[in-house]
């Protein structure tokens, strides 16, 4: 064919590089910008991607998806966030700056690890406004019990936070939550 270049053992690029037309990879590591689109031909399997992307338009998933770290959408995050304790005080699950966000949102379950059997599930909402924070909490009722122990969320310094209060020492806690930040 004209105009046609064939690479049979690996391409490394020590700057940019622009292809227009097609390209066929197994592997890709750095970053892709512009448009593009990606086939599934012959029931290959998908390359594994590294590196930071920018798509404009949609993209479609089929299958499972495992993401690792927080999930932004605009300018909302989804992270997961867990905490075990031994002692108690008051621990701090996850903290949001205020500059940026406006309220919590987060489902969690808490669960004795030792002795085991004591558990509750719950959804906790907060909202931040100036310099008041408000928040409702519903829950399961207990296995067991789950008294001393309070979630809650409070401002401290320049961030909203997410916190579990323990005041039994006996027990050790794992708190395993969803966090959705507006």
């Amino acid at each position: 064919m004209p105009n046609e270049f064939v690479i049979k053992n690996g391409f490394i690029s020590k700057g940019d590089s622009q292809i227009t037309g097609s390209l066929v990879a197994t592997s890709f590591t750095g970053s892709l910008q512009g448009s593009a689109s990606y086939a599934l031909a012959g029931g290959t399997p998908a390359f594994p991607y590294t590196g930071s992307a920018i798509i404009s338009g949609s993209l479609e998933v089929t299958g499972s998806t495992n993401i690792q770290g927080a999930l932004g959408i605009s300018q909302a995050l989804i992270e997961r966030a867990e905490i075990t304790v031994s002692a108690s005080g008051l621990y701090t699950i996850y903290s949001a700056p205020t500059s940026s966000y406006r309220g919590i949102f987060a489902d969690y379950t808490l669960v004795s690890t030792s002795p085991s059997g004591d558990a509750r599930a719950g959804n906790i909402m907060s909202i931040l406004s100036g310099s008041q924070v408000r928040y409702s909490e519903t829950r399961t009722t207990d296995i067991g019990t789950t008294a001393g122990t309070i979630v809650q969320v409070s401002l401290n310094g320049g961030n909203l936070d997410l916190e579990l209060d323990v005041a039994t020492a006996a027990t050790t806690w794992n708190l395993v939550s969803l966090v959705r930040t507006i």
